[in-house]
């Protein structure tokens, strides 16, 4: 369940608005931490345990792998194949007028 329901929600833009003061960071963990509590089964481990079990890891930990993954991806872009602003994301320039 937390997996498919909360998960994405969570992590929505986290490029973009990613949150720096401990209040938020502990703020967004504590809706994890609720919705792992949600698992019957689980419900009564301790938050690591819970996370290991479903397979999950803390959301601050997510977000330094996302931050690595597009830190990778813009070292390492070919920024020469890369459609310049004017082409409007075609691969190809429009064929001269006559």
């Amino acid at each position: 369940m937390t997996r498919f329901n909360v998960r994405p929600h969570l992590e929505y833009c986290t490029q973009v608005r990613r949150p720096y003061l401990i209040k938020d960071i502990k703020l967004l963990e504590g809706v994890q931490r609720r919705a792992t509590k949600l698992v019957n089964s689980i419900a009564r481990l301790k938050y690591d345990d819970r996370l290991k079990r479903l397979g999950l890891v803390r959301l601050e930990n997510r977000r330094v792998r996302s931050d690595l993954i597009e830190a990778y991806k813009l070292e390492f872009t070919n920024w020469s194949s890369v459609p310049g602003p004017y082409l409007r994301g075609y691969g190809f320039k429009p064929p001269p007028k006559c």
